[in-house]
């Protein structure tokens, strides 16, 4: 008689009763078992195999067998794929049969006798049964693509007891919608295919795609998308009254995605005809998922606003579409999304069999369970689709908050949203995001994927199991990933999730700028106190063997560079950044000429300052000897060699003007070893008395071809730090400065002033600085910047809002700047008196709110400001336009950019006019502060930047600036 055991597994699976009996050996030091498949294996039941025989060989060393052949109950074996209806497989076909409805992904792990069966409804189960085993029973984790996310217990023997487990999954659909590839990306894919996932999307000119294959062999259905109705530029020429009417004309969209009349039954017939060639060309897909442009410049014609509201029309479209589809290719399976205008509750829907509805209306920070009010939109809608008896899905967008690929953690927000979807019968998940590793040549912790990599393991968990808590998938991700660091670094994500979550204010959609949220997020005092974790987790892990503690060790260190990213930011907007640059010109005396480093903090004005340069060879310290011994502060030298490594160098110059301390850390305070104490001298310059410390650039690890490395400076008496560069304390990675080693004297940097009267120019300023520009916000001294007669003086951009006033001293000082060659941007919304503060150029008139649809340049000139430096032509071509528009009143200007206006007038957006050396610009464009999606708008900054750049480029060599 065998036992009951109770046994709950790993991560919140829900409680099965396992009857416990001998135990299987499928590895051991006498024998192993066979893994046997069917005649006539589906490629998904053999790739399944193979993946058990892969893991198992990792894990013991010993691979095991792949034969077809009939089940021997007297012999070790592992049945891997669908049953038959043979003897030994019956008892199975019945089991599954049962229980599973059609199509329905019904796993199956089971000992019977001498026989372990991974077995499942379909052949894609079988693969999810094969996973199944290997997570929940040989504890195998894939927590992100590649083989550094693959973490494989070692094993000398395997052995399982009787297991009875038969299981399916809570959504139907799990997936990634991967953007930005056509044929999918195979490290994605089999990250997918192990977490699960069970659709793809591919392109549908691809049939011949060898890729396709083996995205078939990972168990995934295949689904056409994207936003696929439109038509190209030759029929939509041969044909305008295709297209749709806006504004009360037909022209094309200037992304060259236009809408269409959906009314127009030609149109109809000409998109079935469409999809039914997807069918033909490309016979393999499961599902065509159609919908329209990404735009919504939709048919405004009569037949079609008779149609109804825009989802109404869209969903009669799909209708009719569909109807003639079945006609041509019957029985065929259509998607569509519930997005942009059309997201709303529809009159009427079309024949689909899933709809995803876009989420993106909701508040990131609060859980959907919340019943917080920012989801109350997309709960109402929602909930109105399915009074519709639609199949709902979710799209999602969580992973693409920002701008910029910035970490988030989201693991109690994802699993959160998965108990909801199940709550709410809502099937399916596709949320968006890039491929693993994209874009290629960035850096891990600048990916969608790493800054994410969390959130994206706990959303394939909890697609599965939509039960699985989010407290239980951090501790075994950080027991897994950081071995004896696991409790610091689990510290460190609840703590960070407690920050995000904490702020009452709402954040949604995607691509927000990270600058206009950190401070709701991650403010100015959270950073020492997360920073700790970090050297507290590689404190941890020292007494490790090394090749386990380099790689927990790059795990703890791509952490931290994504938190280095938030810092980066928070520098930036306080306008600190450059506190954390040092560029030192090799001197080539003997005597060197070393450059001030100014130290921060209460201590600064102390007689104890320090100077720093090189020559090739040493890197050089001077700091003046202290007349007075018993009050002088001792200062402290961390180098980090490396960027990349957490490695430091530490020397202490004592009150004697000797080095009394130099050690080597290998990764912060672990592993310390004595290091070679550094030369030093006294030199006497102008009567004065310093203490030179010559250190060997080979000594501290760095390369006389190197360029970079990283240095904190700290002046301390007792323990106290009264100063240091580049901030108060430099004391841990995260405060040490870049120091740039130039062979030759870099040119100066430019430099942009933002007056901001009314706006937010911080994502602006961010993108300037992160391309080589100094950045300050007003007050403006304009005085200061008219006497400026480099190359690198400031460009100004002035911002105004409502009603204009500038002091007559600063229009004097405004006007002198730019004589002398500056370049000075005025942009608005309003009347500017331009002609009054500056007598050369003509007046203008502003024109507020008269842009005809679609939004766009009407016409623009070339030159050097749209293609110089940078190639913002299509920006123009394909951006959306302002509002508004400033027409001169005499001639005189530059017209660099036109929109037409409603009565058909092209009207100038933006003006340049020569004035002395320097160029004045004057535009309607946002610039940066708001506007949206604008070309110029406030999510589209880094056109923003670009403009001023080519703008600044003309302004120079048209005057023939030279550096000084």
């Amino acid at each position: 008689m065998c036992r009951i055991t109770l046994v709950f597994l790993w991560i919140g699976l829900r409680s099965v009763q396992l009857c416990y009996a001998d135990s299987i050996n499928l590895v051991s030091e006498k024998s192993k078992a066979e893994i046997v498949i069917r005649h006539g294996a589906t490629p998904t039941e053999k790739y399944a195999a193979a993946e058990l025989q892969r893991v198992i060989k990792l894990m013991t060393g010993s691979e095991l067998p792949v034969i077809q052949s009939k089940i021997n109950p007297k012999r070790s074996q592992i049945f891997i794929g669908t049953p038959s209806m043979g003897p030994d497989f019956k008892f199975l076909h019945d089991a599954i049969s049962i229980k599973a409805s059609d199509g329905e992904e019904l796993v199956l792990v089971r000992t019977h006798r001498n026989v372990l069966y991974i077995s499942g409804s379909n052949p894609s189960a079988v693969l999810y049964a094969t996973y199944t085993f290997l997570q929940d029973y040989l504890d195998v984790r894939w927590f992100w693509p590649g083989e550094s996310g693959e973490f494989i217990p070692k094993r000398r023997n395997i052995a399982v007891d009787e297991i009875n487990l038969v299981q399916k999954p809570d959504l139907k659909v799990r997936s990634l919608a991967i953007t930005g590839i056509r044929y999918g990306d195979p490290d994605t894919d089999t990250w997918m295919a192990r977490n699960r996932m069970n659709v793809v999307s591919h392109s549908p000119d691809s049939g011949k795609n060898p890729n396709l294959q083996i995205r078939r062999e990972k168990g995934f259905q295949i689904r056409i998308a994207g936003h696929n109705v439109v038509f190209p530029a030759a029929t939509l020429k041969e044909h305008p009254e295709y297209l749709a009417q806006v504004g009360g004309k037909r022209v094309p969209h200037p992304k060259g995605a236009s809408q269409l009349c959906w009314s127009n039954v030609a149109v109809q017939d000409e998109v079935a005809a469409m999809i039914g060639r997807w069918w033909d060309q490309s016979p393999y897909p499961d599902v065509v998922h159609f919908y329209p442009a990404d735009q919504p410049q939709y048919c405004e014609c009569s037949d079609c606003r008779a149609l109804g509201d825009v989802t109404t029309r869209w969903q009669i479209f799909s209708a009719a579409v569909i109807n003639k589809l079945e006609k041509t290719h019957p029985g065929k399976r259509y998607w569509t999304y519930a997005y942009l205008q059309y997201k709303v509750v529809p009159a009427t829907v079309a024949p689909f069999e899933f709809i995803p509805y876009t989420l993106y209306d909701v508040s990131y920070r609060h859980l959907l369970s919340s019943g917080s009010k920012f989801h109350d939109v997309s709960i109402r809608e929602m909930d109105g689709w399915q009074k519709k008896a639609v199949t709902l899905g979710i799209r999602g967008y969580e992973y693409i908050i920002f701008d910029k690929p910035m970490y988030v953690p989201m693991v109690s927000w994802v699993t959160d949203q998965m108990a909801f979807l199940k709550k709410r019968n809502i099937t399916g998940y596709m949320s968006e995001l890039p491929p693993y590793g994209s874009p290629r040549r960035a850096a891990p912790e600048r990916t969608y994927w790493n800054t994410n990599r969390m959130a994206l393991y706990a959303a394939g968990k909890a697609m599965w199991n939509t039960e699985v808590k989010a407290a239980d998938i951090v501790a075994d991700w950080c027991s897994k990933v950081y071995g004896p660091a696991a409790t610091h670094m689990e510290d460190y994500y609840w703590e960070t999730e407690k920050l995000w979550r904490a702020s009452p204010k709402n954040i949604s959609v995607y691509t927000n700028s990270a600058v206009n949220h950190i401070d709701d997020f991650l403010p100015a005092e959270s950073y020492p106190n997360l920073y700790q974790y970090f050297n507290k987790a590689l404190s941890s892990i020292e007494t490790l063997p090394s090749d386990r503690r380099e790689r927990i060790q790059k795990q703890i260190m791509l952490e931290q560079k994504m938190l280095d990213s938030w810092y980066k930011v928070y520098l930036m907007k306080e306008g600190l950044a450059s506190n954390y640059e040092l560029g030192l010109v090799k001197s080539v005396s003997e005597n060197p000429v070393l450059q001030n480093i100014t130290l921060y903090g209460p201590g600064a004005e102390s007689s104890r300052s320090v100077s720093a340069g090189w020559d090739g060879k040493h890197i050089y310290f001077r700091t003046p000897l202290p007349e007075n011994k018993q009050t002088a502060p001792l200062l402290e030298f961390l180098i980090q060699p490396d960027p990349l490594s957490p490695d430091l160098r530490r020397m202490v110059l004592g009150l004697d003007g000797k080095i009394q301390y130099s050690k080597s850390y290998d990764g912060l305070d672990y592993v310390n070893t004595e290091m070679e104490m550094p030369p030093v001298r006294t030199v006497k310059i102008n009567g004065q008395s310093y203490s030179e410390v010559k250190i060997p650039l080979t000594n501290v690890g760095i390369s006389p071809e190197g360029t970079t490395f990283m240095l904190g400076i700290n002046m301390r008496k007792n323990r106290t730090v009264l100063a240091g560069w580049p901030a108060l304390n430099a004391s841990s990675l995260y405060s040490l400065g870049n120091v740039q080693l130039y062979h030759e004297a870099p040119e100066t940097p430019p430099s942009l002033v933002l007056y901001d009267n009314g706006g937010n120019s911080s994502p602006l300023s961010i993108d300037l600085q992160e391309r080589g520009w100094k950045v300050t916000k007003s007050p403006l001294n304009f005085k200061d910047l008219s006497n400026r007669k480099t190359h690198g003086r400031p460009v100004i951009l002035y911002r105004f809002t409502g009603e204009v006033k500038i002091p007559e001293d600063e229009i004097k000082n405004l006007h002198q700047f730019v004589n002398e060659g500056g370049l000075l941007i005025l942009a608005g919304t309003g009347e500017i008196p331009v002609d009054q503060w500056f007598p050369e150029v003509p007046p203008v008139k502003w024109i507020p709110d008269q842009a005809s649809r679609p939004r766009r340049a009407s016409k623009f000139e070339t030159g050097e400001w749209l293609t110089g430096m940078n190639n913002i032509s299509k920006v123009l071509q394909t951006g959306l336009g302002p509002l508004s528009a400033y027409k001169p009143v005499k001639t005189g200007w530059d017209e660099k950019a036109m929109i037409k206006l409603i009565n058909g007038e092209d009207v100038p957006f933006l003006l340049s006019k020569s004035i002395g050396k320097g160029t004045l610009v004057l535009t309607s464009s946002p610039m940066g502060y708001y506007g949206g999606y604008d070309m110029f708008g406030s999510r589209n900054t880094m056109n923003v930047a670009m403009m001023i750049e080519n703008f600044y480029n003309e302004t120079r060599s048209k005057y023939s600036m030279q550096v000084k």
